[in-house]
Formats: structure tokens, C-alpha cells, sequence
């Protein structure tokens, strides 16, 4: 299957994850591992439509994997604007020094997640 029709297909299901329907949110959850960046980048795009609470539990298993990528990165800072995740969380807690040894984030990319975390908490 092509991934832009798994895209696709992933964006067809917002009017439903914004009714937080459990079924595409499953369906959805159950696409976390696909290999396409563009697929993954839109399941977190979309699934920051969703009113369900487990939806930013899925996106962040989606991070978790590829937190040095600057797609999913961006997509996730887009998706969880405003919000407060565990993630978020760990790296607004986190030092500078922790932040160089965080071993799954690049010490840039962590310090950067950090400044847009602190300025999206603070509007």
C-alpha cells in the first residue's frame, strides 16, 4: 500500500477522532509502527484533533521511537500546542545538563522542545 493513501486514509478519520469515536482512534493507534515518516507524521497531526485522552498517550508511543526526527518533532509540537504531556513534562523538569544526556533526544532537539514547551504553557 502506498503511504500517501495511508495518509490519506488517516485524515478521513478526524471528523470521527474529534467526536472521539474509540474505534478510529484504535484503528489508528494500531498504524503507530508503519515506517513512512509522512504516515506518522499525520497520525500525529490527526490525532491531535482527538478529544479522547488515550489519543496524546499514542502520540507520544509514536515519538518515543523518533524523537531525533525533526518530522515528527515539528508534527508533535503542532498536535500538543498548549498542552501538557509526560513528555513535556520530563523536559521542563529536565536541567540543561540532563538534557545533554538525554540518550533518545539529540541535546538540541531537547532544549528546543523545552523553549517551545515553556512558550506554549505560557500563552
Amino acid at each position: 500500500r502506498d503511504a500517501r493513501v495511508r495518509a490519506a486514509a488517516v485524515r478521513l478519520c478526524e471528523p470521527w477522532l474529534k467526536q472521539g469515536d474509540a474505534d478510529a482512534h484504535q484503528r489508528l493507534a494500531a498504524m503507530t509502527a508503519d515506517k513512512d515518516f509522512e504516515v506518522l507524521r499525520q497520525l500525529i497531526l490527526s490525532l491531535g484533533w482527538s478529544t479522547r485522552p488515550d489519543a496524546v498517550k499514542t502520540i507520544e508511543t509514536i515519538v518515543a521511537g523518533h524523537l531525533d526526527n525533526e518530522v515528527i518533532y515539528l508534527a508533535t509540537m503542532t498536535a500538543l500546542w498548549g498542552q501538557r504531556t509526560p513528555l513535556m513534562d520530563r523536559l521542563l523538569a529536565a536541567s540543561e545538563e540532563e538534557l545533554q544526556q538525554t540518550p533518545e533526544i539529540g541535546p538540541v532537539l531537547a532544549q528546543s522542545l523545552k523553549d517551545h514547551a515553556l512558550e506554549a504553557l505560557a500563552h
